[in-house]
């Protein structure tokens, strides 16, 4: 048996609308609007609409997020469709969870939902999430088996339905990795230390590195946050800085594509990088190592960088695909 979870893309085709139309609208709370569309409507709006759910960064429409949806396919034919919200916010927290699913009713009883529950779980890891939330509906025993099949964790029932965690950090192997090679021959990044997480403050692992010559002569810092979460998305995932004595030499660009290569090992599928609008020299080397801008954010109140002083972030983000 081969089985594979594929991306959706603007390119799905009949099979995949095929399968849409045999699940039905509300599937225990994952909602399937793709439902009762023409195949125009499915090729022209839908999947570009999904398509573009994806790219995007926060917050949306007052209380959407991020979210990607994946196709699981069985010796060639797609069985279930998976959606995976990037990040929570608390009305996910209370409903819909990070992992929606469902599997096609003509396949199911074949152990489908659990291998590709699996499956997704490998793709949260991709985007950072260490701990994957679902809600189920209390009756729903057999999505519920599935969770607790994929070492899920029940943390509550209230209100009808059951909260289970999914833990996806086992799929990265070691939280930290050795570092000796990040290395571009003119550069070196030398770890200093390694921070844990710290949930109640939205802390996720990070690395701490001296950027360092090839004669290693220490020329400034950097760090390496693995995750994704609000806090991140305003803080961004990587910072740097030179001493001044060595700027305008693009160091802090080369910092950041070795600081790629790591995150990519750690299995992230994007970083974002930010920095305060009027800081022309760090987005100028933002924009140098590739990375797309995405828009602005305003800074919490409670965040330090707000204490420090800066309203806003210029927010840019890095695939790594």
């Amino acid at each position: 048996m081969k089985t594979e979870l594929v991306k959706l893309t603007k390119d799905c085709g009949r099979d995949v609308y095929d399968m849409l139309q045999s699940i039905p609208k509300d599937e225990n709370g994952l909602m399937n609007d793709a439902n009762g569309l023409s195949y125009a409507e499915y090729k022209n709006v839908w999947l570009e609409s999904c398509y573009a759910d994806s790219l995007r960064t926060g917050i949306y429409d007052g209380f959407k997020v991020p979210q990607t949806m994946f196709f699981f396919y069985v010796d060639g034919a797609p069985v279930g469709l998976v959606k995976l919200r990037h990040f929570l916010t608390d009305k996910l927290r209370a409903d819909g969870g990070n992992i929606g699913y469902a599997v096609r009713p003509e396949t199911r009883g074949r152990g489908y939902g659990r291998m590709m529950l699996r499956a997704a779980l490998e793709e949260c890891s991709k985007l950072g999430i260490d701990e994957a939330l679902v809600t189920i509906n209390e009756g729903n025993t057999a999505s519920i088996k599935m969770s607790l099949a994929n070492g899920g964790r029940i943390e509550k029932i209230e209100n009808g339905k059951v909260y289970i965690w999914l833990d996806c950090s086992n799929n990265r192997g070691n939280i930290f990795y050795d570092t000796s090679w990040l290395n571009d021959g003119e550069i070196m990044l030398k770890v200093t230390r390694t921070d844990p997480e710290i949930p109640q403050k939205q802390f996720v692992p990070a690395y701490k590195f001296d950027i360092c010559l090839a004669d290693g002569t220490k020329i400034g810092k950097c760090d390496l946050r693995l995750g994704h979460n609000a806090k991140l998305y305003i803080g961004g995932n990587i910072g740097y800085g030179i001493d001044e004595a060595y700027r305008g030499h693009h160091y802090a660009e080369k910092a950041c594509r070795l600081l790629f290569k790591l995150a990519k090992k750690h299995g992230l599928g994007y970083v974002y990088i930010t920095c305060a609008p009027g800081n022309a020299a760090s987005y100028k080397t933002i924009e140098a190592a590739g990375c797309r801008f995405v828009g602005m954010a305003q800074i919490p109140q409670d965040d330090d960088m707000y204490k420090n002083g800066m309203r806003l972030a210029k927010i840019y983000r890095k695939e790594l695909e």
